[in-house]
């Protein structure tokens, strides 16, 4: 019972990096269709078309972007690290443009509101230091447009424009952290659940480390006895067929037989072998437990 050093956020993101990836540029592609749709109807008559085109064409290449990410993010059956940073990269570069593009694009009042659906975005990624950095994107891409296109991105300037503006703040404000700090208890509760996991199994894993040791020393306390029968057996063959043995032809029984040598070099040979294989498991056993013991 070996410990198990993947946590749970790494099989989390091992399963979900390609769907995160594809919620992340099928949103991209649903937002150039809607806006090109809505054009096509006669709606946004002050739209320019040249930055609707544009607009669409930087959609494709989110989608062809995170076809590559998907195509390359396994490596040897596990999520390679090196495209998951180059999944959070894209995903904060990718809010920030998409979200100031439509901003300053489509003359809508009500846009703010899809701030809280690009945070939530980045927190697929269980890391709570991007969705961090995706609130300080938006937000101040949300607070700026309302300073220098306040006419088309503000209420109306009534008797109930302060308690409006007051509202969208607290609701910006509150759906914002909230965000964040689930994003941050999950992932911190996940990585410490994992360690709390690890602890409790401590005692097993020293027991059963040191019963593998054990294991280890008396496997090679029998390829030392194995060796020395080895030995033993071929000394005696080699007795056996010295000249001074040689001579000595009278006696029948104090000379073996042909066969019974054959059967002696045989015997040395099974036990040499034994000895090399008992010292190569010995070998292979405390191998695999220094790690772990590195580790307890």
């Amino acid at each position: 019972m070996l410990l198990n050093t993947t946590s749970a956020i790494d099989r989390y993101m091992s399963k979900v990096y390609r769907w995160v990836i594809l919620i992340i540029t099928g949103a991209c592609a649903c937002a150039g269709i809607t806006f090109s749709l809505l054009k096509l109807l006669g709606f946004y008559q002050d739209v320019n078309w040249g930055l609707l085109i544009i607009f669409v064409f930087t959609c494709l290449v989110y989608v062809g972007i995170g076809n590559y990410l998907i195509s390359r993010c396994m490596l040897d059956g596990k999520l390679d690290p090196k495209m998951l940073t180059y999944g959070k990269i894209f995903l904060a570069i990718i809010l920030l443009i998409q979200y100031n593009f439509i901003l300053y694009l489509v003359p809508s009042k009500d846009f703010w509101a899809f701030a809280f659906f690009f945070v939530i975005l980045s927190s697929f990624f269980l890391d709570y230091r991007l969705v961090l950095v995706s609130i300080v994107e938006i937000g101040v891409s949300l607070a700026f447009s309302w300073l220098v296109n306040g006419a088309v991105r503000l209420p109306a300037r009534d008797e109930l424009f302060i308690p409006e503006m007051v509202l969208r703040v607290i609701c910006v404000a509150l759906s914002f952290m909230a965000i964040f700090f689930i994003t941050f208890f999950i992932s911190k509760f996940l990585t410490d659940s994992k360690h709390d996991e690890t602890r409790e199994r401590l005692p097993d894993i020293d027991k059963t480390i040191g019963i593998i040791n054990d294991i280890a020393d008396s496997l090679d306390a029998l390829a030392v006895n194995a060796s020395k029968l080895a030995y033993e057996t071929t000394e005696t063959l080699n007795t056996i067929k010295s000249p001074a043995n040689e001579k000595d032809e009278s006696s029948e029984a104090a000379q073996p037989s042909a066969k019974t040598e054959a059967q002696l070099a045989a015997q040395g040979k099974e036990l040499a072998d034994t000895v090399a294989g008992i010292r190569n498991l010995t070998s292979l056993l405390k191998e695999s437990v220094a790690p772990e013991s590195a580790k307890l």
